[in-house]
């Protein structure tokens, strides 16, 4: 940064120009701020700190300003460094070049290549890019002048080319390899190559240890994703939750590391209510690793509406591909998932879930000097390979990636809190109605408060999801008189064979010390509050 006697002598000697406008100093930091985030110079070398051509001083950028702005930065860059920089066909290719490089793909006639395996064209694009490479043929007895022919049409018309029947992602195997149906398929992974490294890999050690202060987990997410580097084909059980209590903590710098650690095998930003939403999940395509920013999906009034979707995206062996624009084919699925959130809810969690390892992080920010050092390395492409090569190189031996994920206190507080107020009030119901059994009626009085007397879907759900179960599939029961269906809440091994007016009867006895047209939900409160519902109603 100049010196203001410095800009001034500059600007005198004809080496600075004046600036045409005067900026504010608002203005200049904000822009200084934004070029210092992108890696350009500074867009004003000419203005000192001091410099008097400043209209005013206004309140500098706040630091959570500043914290946000580098943290969209962030995010479209770790999305951006995904692409493949060889997605661009050389201008020049033989036809010896395309029998090395070019694989035919007959699902949909498409040509992909061995260099660049995530580039897969229809064969007219693939012709219309390679339009300047043709060979003279010559036909040998005829008198016709030769003529020049693409040599992409050579190249398809070669009994020597590479052919497949489709294309397919599967981490680890070969450039060749089968698809989960069996098909020859051509593979889109290609290994990470590592070099020595040379760069100190404790800052990344150490924000790690910061994030996941418990220590036995902390080896395990370190296990978890060396596991990534060193068997990227073998799909764990479970991915993880990591819950903060703070903003400003430094996840997106460690989901910014992951990214470059495997470029191009990342997906960095997934909008996780979108995906489960959408017909389409091209953004999974050949990826090891998916990171969700931030989502809050469950503990709404249907937070499992969801759950089975997610359940199959994290677990499936294979997965269909759906892109937007383009063929569908099936992957290997190899895709872990790394979910950051402040909110408890965060996603829809059943209480036998098995799918996901939570932790909580509850310390304050490290100090903002930490966050400018560690972003800093970001840039520094021997520290990324430092980390990839930690990776490679831990001792794996003890973790279990078919482990069923520990039921800590931060797991019991995101299932607490991924229930809905009907699952609750199904809980409560199970617990706390007077008899094992309850009609339809009742239960839909309960689970509605009052609002409605006949279950719907997700009413039926929670019952289900609770431990209750419908007596006989639906078989018609008599109480007090009147036909209905019932539930039994509790247990179901001395109920679910009993004869229908035993059942009936045991329905009925909720009822036996109270006016007959007293509601469910009274009768529920009054067994509830009745020493909190640890003695008889």
């Amino acid at each position: 940064m100049l010196s203001l006697h410095q800009a001034r002598a500059k600007r005198a000697a004809g080496e600075l120009p004046a600036p045409a406008a005067k900026p504010s100093r608002a203005d200049v930091v904000t822009a200084r701020h934004a070029a210092i985030l992108a890696g350009r110079p500074d867009p004003y070398p000419e203005i000192a700190d001091d410099d008097p051509l400043w209209q005013k001083t206004p309140t500098p950028v706040p630091e959570h300003g500043r914290d946000e702005a580098r943290r969209r930065h962030q995010k479209d860059e770790n999305a951006r460094i995904q692409d493949d920089p060889q997605a661009i066909l050389p201008p020049l290719m033989s036809v010896a070049d395309m029998l090395n490089d070019c694989v035919w793909i007959a699902a949909g006639g498409q040509v992909g290549r061995l260099s660049a395996p995530k580039t897969v064209l229809p064969f007219k694009d693939f012709c219309d890019l390679t339009a300047c490479n043709t060979t003279e043929v010559s036909e040998p007895e005829s008198k016709a002048k030769p003529r020049q022919v693409p040599n992409a049409m050579l190249w398809k018309r070669d009994p020597n080319r590479k052919t497949v029947t489709t294309r397919t992602f599967h981490a680890g195997a070969s450039a060749i390899c089968r698809d989960p149906d069996g098909e020859m398929a051509m593979n889109s992974w290609r290994p990470i190559e590592r070099s020595r490294p040379t760069a100190d890999v404790q800052p990344f050690l150490d924000h790690v240890d910061y994030l996941i202060a418990d220590t036995a987990e902390c080896e395990v997410f370190l296990d978890w994703l060396a596991h990534i580097e060193q068997q990227p084909g073998v799909l764990p059980h479970y991915g993880w939750l990591h819950i903060a209590e703070n903003t400003g903590t430094g996840r997106n710098w460690l989901a910014s590391v992951l990214a470059r650690v495997w470029r191009g095998y990342v997906a960095p930003n997934v909008d996780l209510p979108a995906l489960l939403e959408s017909q389409f999940n091209g953004m999974l395509a050949g990826r090891v690793l998916a990171m969700v920013d931030e989502v809050q999906e469950g503990g709404g009034e249907n937070p499992f509406r969801h759950a089975n979707r997610l359940n199959a995206i994290v677990n499936a062996e294979e997965r269909i591909l759906n892109p937007k624009f383009g063929r569908q084919h099936k992957e290997h699925n190899s895709c872990r998932w790394l979910v950051f959130s402040n909110y408890e809810n965060a996603l829809p969690l059943k209480g036998t879930d098995r799918r996901w390892r939570v932790v909580r992080h509850n310390a304050a920010p490290r100090p903002p000097e930490e966050y400018t050092r560690l972003y800093a390395l970001l840039g520094n492409a021997e520290f990324i390979n430092a980390v990839g090569v930690f990776l490679r190189d831990r001792d794996i031996s003890k973790f279990n990636p078919g482990e069923r994920p520990p039921m800590n206190d931060a797991k019991r507080a995101a299932l607490s809190a991924s229930r809905s107020m009907v699952q609750q009030t199904a809980e409560q119901l199970i617990k706390h109605w007077p008899s094992d059994v309850i009609t339809n009626q009742d239960a839909a009085s309960v689970l509605s408060e009052g609002l409605d007397d006949k279950l719907n879907v997700a009413m039926r759900r929670a019952l289900l999801e609770s431990g209750a179960i419908q007596y006989r599939d639906g078989v018609t029961v008599k109480v007090r008189g009147r036909a209905g269906k019932c539930w039994i809440l509790r247990n179901a091994d001395r109920w679910a064979d009993r004869p229908s007016s035993v059942v009936g009867g045991e329905a009925a006895r909720a009822r036996e010390l109270r006016e007959y047209s007293a509601t469910a939900l009274d009768i529920l409160a009054d067994c509830t509050s009745d020493d909190e519902g640890l003695r008889p109603c």
